[in-house]
C-alpha cells in the first residue's frame, strides 16, 4: 500500500461521494444480511452540512474516496449524556471502505488515524459503534485494540437498530524533550 495515502478533511464536493459510498454499501450490507443502513437515507445536503462542519475525513487512491469516516467531539445520543459529553473521547462513525478496496487495510488504518487524531484533539478515549447483530464487524474492531462498552438499544419505536459500543483508551507515549 502507497504511503502516499492519508486522510485528509473531506471538502464539499466529497458529499456526494460519501453518500455514493454509503448506498453501495448499504446495498451490500443488505445482500449479506446486516440491517444497519438503508440505501437513500442519507441526502448529499445532510452530509454537506457536516463536511462544512468538519466531521468527515477521507482517504483518497488516485483521486476517489476509497475510504471515509464521520469524526465527533460527542455522542449522547448513542452513549447517553454523560459518557457522551465527557470531553475525554473522540467518537467515530460512518467508518466506510469501498468494496473495491477490501483487503487492503484501509480500514485498521482509518481506525489507527483516528485514534491518533483522537490524542492530537487532547482526549484518550476512542468511541466507535456497530448495529449490535454484526459480529464480523464486531470482532473487526476487538482485533483492532477495541474493547466492547455496551449495548445502546434506542427502543422499538425509534426506527434505529440497537448499536454495540466499542472504545479504546489510548496514551500518550512520553516525548524525549530534554
Amino acid at each position: 500500500m502507497p504511503d502516499a495515502l492519508e486522510m485528509t478533511c473531506a471538502d464539499v464536493d466529497d458529499a456526494l461521494a460519501i453518500v455514493a459510498l454509503r448506498d453501495e454499501l448499504a446495498r451490500w450490507q443488505r445482500s449479506v444480511g446486516v440491517d444497519q443502513w438503508q440505501p437513500g437515507e442519507v441526502h448529499p445536503v445532510v452530509v454537506g452540512q457536516q463536511v462544512l462542519a468538519g466531521e468527515w475525513w477521507v482517504l483518497r487512491r488516485e483521486g476517489a474516496v476509497v475510504a471515509t469516516a464521520r469524526v465527533l467531539g460527542e455522542d449522547p445520543h448513542v452513549w447517553g449524556g454523560e459518557l457522551g459529553r465527557d470531553g475525554t473521547a473522540g467518537y467515530l462513525h460512518g467508518l466506510m471502505v469501498a468494496r473495491s478496496a477490501v483487503g487492503d487495510g484501509l480500514g485498521a488504518r482509518v481506525l489507527d488515524w483516528f485514534c491518533q487524531y483522537t490524542l492530537t484533539c487532547g482526549r484518550s478515549v476512542a468511541r466507535l459503534d456497530c448495529v449490535a447483530d454484526n459480529p464480523r464487524l464486531q470482532r473487526f474492531y476487538l482485533d483492532q485494540g477495541f474493547a466492547e462498552h455496551g449495548v445502546t438499544d434506542f427502543g422499538p419505536t425509534s426506527g434505529w437498530q440497537p448499536v454495540r459500543r466499542f472504545e479504546k483508551r489510548m496514551h500518550r507515549e512520553p516525548s524525549d524533550d530534554r
